[in-house]
């Protein structure tokens, strides 16, 4: 009943005047227009009055560059798109990393890979978050699609040819069978899916209407406001910003700088000056020259007129092949019979010396070639983020970590020997090294898989809320603390929408409805 007016109104009637009420009195912020701030902001924008405010200064990356493959070559050179930085790992050895300065954050600029992972580890992440599977595939089902519909992340399956066959029909030899890639229980392989359209990127930029303003730009949020545990506002390039609620969706990076500055404004908190928990992936390859001729990216070296030949003669797998990362084939894999997914495989069309061009060379030589992707899906090291922004992933700190590595690479050796598969190696280029001083090879070759997560997982309950402060919530990969999947770009915009369906549920209907 509607007080003073001795009227009933249904609940169809009263969400639309809740909203009426929310878009008029609440006023929310986010903090980051990267992966999971965009996916917010598409979500309550509906509801609320939402602005986005985003450091990057990039709206769109060039169309060429949209090309999935071709992201590669930003990552080789300086450029406005992306920012190269160095993490120094164990042995100081220098890690490359990249940050984005476009809308859409990394998911832009990432390897287009969409992988779901393991449900078992989604669901220590529902329990988390008080979550169930049913509400998760709705999720599921309303951000991505195999079709041409509007406003979803669009996927599409790599093509498969002999020498994906032969990686299928070896596994099996390990008790892997080919029942996809994305979601899964048990060890498992098949085709690489990537977040493409057509022939270029799909990004969570889909998920905007065209002429959407409320997204600022080169709008840096120095601090949070915060008086008597109520969020107040924001700081954006020293001038204050009022809001009812703040949500921070500004990556790991981002977020756990601001939230290491909110938690030494704490006097009890006043020593820290590190927020813990940071990680990420650790990857390592094992390259391969083949002994039959194999599509292969690394021929691109060839002289002008027999690139052109070999283009023209595999035009279909090539374009096929350049519509994803390079890779065709994955498999997951439980590396020790635990019954835990712990080592993704990624059959690459190519082999290299560092990672994404940052040695300055994409490709080896001229060789028909390929490599194995060895990424460990969780690894116990983990580092910290200063209030400066100082990312240490404290990479192989435990030993357990180095020691999964030097299994995962005679894993991968002895893949490598079984047939089918071994018919197509003609040499395990680095093979002695990686027998003889397995650690030594490790330590030198292994680099980013650049997916940070970690942080702010602790200092959140399950409406990601951050403990102790009214009206500020936290958002993106910062709140977990350990990896669903491989490729984590997916994973995000699933958690985006849990944060998004929690929070219009619960202000939308639940506490407004105490009202009427």
């Amino acid at each position: 009943m509607i007080a003073g007016t001795g009227k009933f109104i249904t609940q169809k009637g009263l969400s639309k005047l809740n909203d009426s009420i929310v878009n008029k009195k609440k006023r929310i912020l986010i903090v980051g227009g990267g992966t999971a701030g965009i996916v917010i902001f598409n979500e309550l924008k509906k509801h609320f009055e939402v602005t986005v405010f985003d450091q990057n200064e990039v709206g769109k990356i060039p169309f060429y560059f949209r090309i999935p493959i071709a992201i590669g070559l930003l990552f080789s050179r300086n450029n406005k798109y992306v920012t190269k930085f160095n993490i120094c790992s164990a042995e100081k050895r220098l890690i490359p990393f990249f940050k984005s300065n476009c809308l859409g954050g990394a998911s832009v600029i990432n390897g287009s890979v969409h992988v779901m992972g393991s449900l078992v580890a989604w669901r220590g992440v529902f329990e988390k978050f008080a979550f169930d599977f049913d509400n998760f595939f709705k999720l599921y089902r309303s951000s991505f699609t195999k079709k041409n519909d509007k406003q979803k992340v669009k996927i599409r399956q790599q093509s498969s040819d002999e020498l994906d066959k032969a990686f299928f029909k070896s596994l099996r030899s390990f008790s892997v069978e080919k029942s996809g890639s994305e979601f899964f229980a048990t060890p498992s392989c098949g085709p690489i899916l990537n977040t493409v359209k057509g022939f270029f990127r799909s990004s969570v930029l889909e998920f905007l209407p065209k002429g959407v303003s409320p997204i600022r730009l080169s709008s840096t949020v120095d601090n949070i406001d915060v008086k008597g545990g109520l969020v107040k506002g924001v700081w954006v390039d020293n001038k204050f910003i009022a809001a009812d609620t703040v949500i921070i969706s500004a990556g790991v990076a981002g977020t756990g700088k601001l939230l290491c500055r909110l938690t030494n404004n704490s006097p009890k908190d006043l020593a820290r000056k590190k927020i813990f928990g940071v990680k990420d992936h650790t990857n390592i390859r094992i390259n391969v020259r083949a002994k039959k001729d194999i599509l292969s990216l690394n021929q691109v070296g060839l002289p002008f007129f027999r690139r052109v030949a070999y283009i023209f003669k595999n035009r279909r797998q090539l374009l096929s092949l350049i519509r994803g990362s390079g890779a065709s084939s994955a498999a997951n894999i439980d590396l020790y019979g635990t019954g835990e997914i712990s080592l993704r495989v990624n059959l690459l069309r190519f082999h290299e010396s560092g990672r994404l061009g940052s040695s300055g060379k994409l490709f080896d030589n001229c060789d028909h070639g390929f490599s194995l992707s060895l990424t460990q899906v969780n690894p116990k090291s983990y580092g910290a983020i200063d209030e400066d922004g100082n990312i240490d992933p404290a990479y192989l700190a435990d030993n357990e970590d180095l020691q999964f590595l030097k299994d995962a690479l005679l894993y991968a050796i002895k893949l490598l020997e079984t047939p089918p598969l071994s018919e197509y190696v003609g040499e395990i280029i680095d093979l002695q090294q990686i027998l003889e001083a397995p650690e030594e090879y490790v330590m030198k070759n292994f680099y980013s898989g650049y997916h940070l997560i970690g942080g702010a997982s602790g200092l959140i309950d399950a409406d990601f809320k951050f403990k102790g402060i009214e009206g500020l919530y936290v958002c993106d990969a910062s709140v977990l603390s350990e990896y669903p999947s491989s490729n984590i770009h997916s994973s995000v915009v699933l958690l985006a929408k849990v944060f998004s369906k929690k929070f219009v549920d619960k202000f939308n209907l639940g506490d407004l409805n105490a009202r009427f």
